[in-house]
């Protein structure tokens, strides 16, 4: 290549100084200081492709935690490259990439969705070992100037049947994802109901949440459920099989299911009673 390039720089030379050899000169040179550099950059590549290959074979496979901290540092630098885009564009240019972020229409998407992979792998090693009712799924619409943003609220019972059972919300973009969410907050606020008889109520309670109030009674065996649909997804729940139970007042779900969680945890035992009392259990 070096010497190609000394004889086209002579061949221009004698060109300048009215040779007209010199133009074929250079000609030459240039043909050649090109066919060097062709040859040069392709066994440089070559020496690349070759050594990337054996860098692979050595390389060991990355871990799942390797491949979460790339995934976060892309993510960071696409957000900081899309600021500095919004920060130093025209105003007509920045409004339409405020409508792009708030759209999802950027850079990042590409490693959200990856994210967003790699999370659903994770949920999937983790079973569900308590049972799930869902009582309510609300949608809401903010309006912005990129478009409508949907959300959801979803409102979950969970329990096992046994006396255990629990309540919560959650909210998200799709319904999967709010319910997955009221699931995981509901099954960290579980608590034990009293039985009598390990099939219904031990005494008639009442309990008011804003404007519904509550009333339940106690069934004899075999009686079943005479409750509305959210009531009976409770008591299923919480493994209450015969009960009466008895709305007033709104019949709004959220209100209906707190009302009726503190109706079940104001229940008192015999032996609690007892205690409070401080007699014997005869008596009572």
């Amino acid at each position: 290549a070096g010497a190609g390039s000394t004889l086209e720089t002579r061949g221009i030379a004698s060109a300048m100084r009215g040779g007209g050899a010199g133009f074929a000169l250079a000609a030459r040179g240039h043909a050649a200081s090109t066919t060097a550099r062709g040859i040069s950059s392709t066994s440089k590549a070559m020496g690349q492709y070759i050594d990337d290959d054996d860098d692979d074979e050595d390389a060991e496979p990355k871990t799942k935690e390797e491949l979460e901290e790339e995934l976060n540092e892309k993510i960071e630098d696409s957000y900081r490259t899309a600021a500095h885009n919004i920060r130093n564009s025209p105003m007509k240019r920045k409004m339409s990439l405020y409508d792009d972020a708030l759209t999802g229409a950027t850079s990042v998407r590409p490693f959200l969705e990856e994210a967003d992979v790699l999370g659903q792998e994770e949920d999937k090693e983790v079973p569900r070992e308590l049972m799930a009712r869902v009582i309510d799924v609300n949608r809401t619409n903010k309006v912005t100037k990129g478009g409508g943003l949907t959300s959801y609220t979803a409102l979950v019972v969970v329990g096992n049947g046994d006396g255990i059972c629990g309540f919560s919300t959650g909210k998200g973009k799709d319904i999967g994802v709010a319910i997955d969410k009221a699931y995981v907050r509901a099954i960290r606020s579980l608590v034990h109901i009293e039985r009598f008889d390990k099939h219904t109520v031990y005494h008639p309670v009442t309990a008011k949440h804003c404007k519904t109030k509550i009333i339940m009674e106690p069934r004899a065996k075999g009686k079943g459920l005479m409750c509305n649909q959210v009531l009976q997804s409770i008591c299923e729940m919480a493994g209450i099989t015969n009960l009466m139970a008895k709305v007033i007042g709104s019949h709004h779900p959220h209100n209906t299911v707190r009302a009726a969680f503190e109706a079940l945890e104001s229940m008192q035992t015999p032996e609690a009673v007892a205690g409070r009392l401080d007699v014997h259990m005869y008596k009572i």
